[in-house]
């Protein structure tokens, strides 16, 4: 057997030299003479295809999707960046006076945020997108603009193409400088992976793991769960890998019965890569250039930063359960999962959870004592002046006019 389709297999399932060589009864040694002499013995490729063989199931399916995004401009010209890097030139951004990351301005449009230094454009501008920035950020990507991340990645290089006579290195004039992706499992009747399994292994020695640092949290209290939660890795890694059980992370958040949540979003667990710094940048820097899938390069990291085994007559060999979610190539689908927000529509979220109820309350106060303050504070209220653009973007977009006084 040629030695590189045997290490072109060690590679696919992101197996170190040293694992590699206790599942094939081998070592080291054995394995730079493969290397030399450019083959393997027959029978130590056959050891490695059992110890790591691996099935579909068809009821255990991830779809990959960006969950976070941050991206550095060495420039403060960040309307610039709004109209020609993200396409969002006609939106109602508003302006606050707002410090974070070391920037003092501030620019938001729903759930999208820009930083900015006034004067410094070493420091530059922060794009920020969470996971609901994310979903806008699509919705507009395809509904409006008719492109893609790739698209939106390949225009921050190209923005800088604008800056020649600009005395800075090319290179590190547009940084991506963090990035989550999220593969989620959907939900199966017949069971999905469980976390606590991991945690188990952990403990008996069955995980290779390239993370100094490990957190399991059972997510069990007062006789309701949060889900199990497991970090590799910390804030401030390179990779950081964060697995959780979805389902009830979101049930206890959103008040939903366990049933509920899975007919309506069909999610069982979520595994997160975040990725940061020189990580984060090359890893989009490669999807652009060799035309990689986020969603199937993903998997790869994990697998690079997690092996998990089992043990079959005194052998340890991969854990079949979890490579039959994250060994098999189609297993993966990235999808951009666009959401839009109608401006207020976070207000009104806010208004619903916090003041409604508050609200109901002295309106029937009032009914009691006859008493008409709630009148008196509508008619002293006041818009103020950075959210009249959002409202001025809406009057015309409908066709009304606004008198603010």
């Amino acid at each position: 057997m040629e030695f590189k389709e045997f290490e072109n297999a060690r590679l696919s399932l992101g197996l170190s030299v040293g694992d590699t060589c206790a599942l094939v009864d081998s070592n080291k040694r054995s394995y730079a003479r493969w290397r030399n002499k450019g083959d393997v013995p027959n029978e130590k490729f056959e050891l490695l295809i059992e110890t790591t063989k691996i099935s579909k199931d068809d009821n255990k399916q991830l779809t990959a999707s960006i969950d976070y995004l941050r991206v550095r401009f060495r420039t403060c010209q960040f309307q610039r960046i709004i109209n020609e890097v993200m396409g969002l030139g006609n939106k109602p951004f508003i302006s606050e006076v707002y410090s974070r990351y070391g920037y003092t301005g501030f620019e938001s449009f729903n759930h999208i945020n820009l930083y900015y230094a006034v004067d410094d454009d070493q420091q530059g501008t922060l794009i920020e997108m969470t996971g609901q920035g994310c979903r806008e950020f699509e919705w507009y990507l395809i509904n409006e603009q008719k492109r893609s991340w790739t698209h939106f990645f390949k225009k921050c290089y190209e923005f800088s193409s604008s800056f020649e006579d600009k005395h800075f290195d090319r290179k590190d004039f547009v940084r991506f400088t963090r990035i989550d992706i999220a593969l989620d499992e959907h939900y199966s009747e017949i069971g999905n992976y469980d976390l606590g399994r991991l945690n188990e292994k952990k403990e008996a020695g069955l995980i290779s793991r390239k993370a100094k640092k490990y957190r399991f949290i059972d997510g069990e209290s007062n006789k309701k769960s949060d889900g199990k939660t497991i970090y590799f890795g910390t804030r401030q890694s390179d990779v950081m890998l964060s697995f959780y059980e979805k389902d009830y992370e979101q049930c206890a958040k959103l008040k939903l019965e366990l049933s509920t949540y899975h007919k309506l979003y069909g999610l069982k667990n979520r595994y997160e890569i975040r990725l940061n710094g020189d990580a984060s940048n090359k890893f989009i820097f490669d999807h652009i250039h060799k035309k990689t899938d986020i969603g199937l390069e993903a998997i790869k990291v994990l697998n690079y930063q997690l092996q998990v085994f089992e043990m079959k007559d005194s052998r340890r060999v991969l854990d079949i359960e979890w490579y039959s979610i994250f060994g098999v190539t189609d297993v993966v689908k990235f999808e951009m999962k666009p959401k839009y927000f109608p401006i207020g529509e976070k207000e009104y979220q806010w208004y619903e959870r916090s003041v409604a109820g508050v609200r109901k309350r002295l309106e029937i106060i009032e009914n009691i004592t006859g008493k008409s303050r709630l009148e008196e504070i509508d008619e002293l209220a006041e818009v103020k002046e950075k959210f009249r653009p959002q409202l001025d973007y809406l009057a015309e977009k409908y066709g009304v006019e606004i008198l603010y006084d």
